[in-house]
């Protein structure tokens, strides 16, 4: 008896073991292995020697600027059909080598397929000192999480440096404004593109011109951190018109665009500004252009002014605080032609009636 209880318990466990090799065996064929996969950053726009502005002094104001990143996988036989990788975009300040992540999103890649994501660079003047930045693209697996990269050194690619400014102005990215980037100006004066092709189109309005000058030369002299408001400069305002070429000049600490206007029958002169400090302008107007009794506005407001005058010109003086304004400068008579008896800008059939309306009338005079 004592001998096939031996037997039993000898079998019994027999069994138990081979019934823990079978579950264990089960748990680990269960599991799957690793499988290998490659995964790179295949391109990231070329910001090489891009410049970033942040507009106005003391602004915090977004940069706007979008980075395309393009992550590629590999074909491979791992058997994954679809992998999930998050596309990271990150920027380096080149002085202290901090490493920061700037933004980031998931793709879904096939076996041997591609996407392109377009990450945004929006930070702010608070969160981002002027300098040097090296900007590249890293592209990590999140899933499935039992495949791994073969190869970690092609998830990253480097785009380039970025300068990033508080001014414009500042076209080489030093921190000043001085005669160095009033000559990067000098080297394209006269070139047209699109509007704000090149940074020295700082208008921006497609041609490299007085005004893009201007605009380096009222902030000739500025340091970071910003010690001095803008110089005032002339800003030169061009008409052809039927009695010829005028020119009005607009002495002025604002920005003045060139998106400036006459319209000779309303007898108005318009141009728009804009200033991040309380600004004037002295508007110096050929009497030929406009002449007669003188109003401002600003923004459709009529608004107080200072007007003088001397033989050959008036002058329209203002100041206001910062903000950006539509300036309006009217007047009561502009462009006198022969012949336009109601000073409506041409001469038609109403000068006609009203010629002969007075026809052979005397001055009592």
């Amino acid at each position: 008896m004592k001998h096939v209880n031996r037997k039993l318990a000898a079998l019994i466990s027999v069994s138990i073991l081979a019934g823990l090799l079978i579950l264990l065996n089960f748990q680990i064929h269960a599991l799957p292995s690793p499988q290998p996969v490659d995964v790179a950053v295949t391109s990231i726009t070329d910001v090489d020697g891009m410049i970033i502005y942040f507009s106005g002094v003391n602004k915090t104001v977004g940069t706007n600027l979008t980075i395309d990143v393009t992550v590629e996988r590999a074909i491979d036989t791992s058997g994954v059909t679809l992998l999930y990788v998050n596309v990271t975009l990150n920027r380096m300040n080149v002085a202290t080598t901090e490493n920061v992540t700037v933004a980031n999103t998931a793709v879904v890649l096939l076996n041997g397929g591609s996407a392109q994501v377009s990450l945004p660079w929006n930070e702010t003047l608070e969160t981002l000192p002027t300098g040097s930045y090296d900007i590249f693209g890293l592209a990590t697996i999140i899933a499935p999480d039992n495949v791994y990269d073969t190869d970690l050194t092609n998830n990253i690619r480097f785009a380039g440096r970025v300068y990033v400014v508080l001014r414009k102005e500042d076209l080489n990215g030093d921190g000043k404004v001085d005669i160095a980037d009033l000559a990067r100006v000098a080297e394209v004066y006269g070139m047209q593109g699109p509007p704000g092709w090149i940074p020295e189109d700082l208008m921006p309005d497609g041609v490299i011109d007085d005004f893009d000058m201007n605009m380096v030369a009222r902030m000739l002299g500025w340091t970071f951190p910003p010690v001095s408001p803008p110089h005032p400069v002339s800003w030169i305002l061009k008409f052809t018109t039927s009695m010829g070429n005028f020119t009005a000049e607009v002495f002025s600490d604002y920005i003045v665009y060139s998106t400036y206007e006459f319209n000779k029958t309303l007898r108005r002169l318009n141009f728009n500004v804009t200033s991040s400090v309380d600004a004037f302008c002295n508007a110096s107007i050929p009497n030929g252009l406009m002449s007669g009794a003188f109003q401002l506005y600003l923004d459709d407001v009529l608004t107080p002014s200072i007007i003088t005058w001397n033989a050959t010109h008036h002058f329209v003086y203002f100041r206001s605080a910062e903000l950006s304004h539509r300036v309006s400068i009217v007047s009561e008579f502009a462009l006198p032609i022969v012949g336009d008896l109601n000073h409506n800008g041409m001469v038609d059939i109403f000068d006609a009636i009203l010629l002969a309306g007075n026809f052979g009338k005397e001055n009592d005079c």
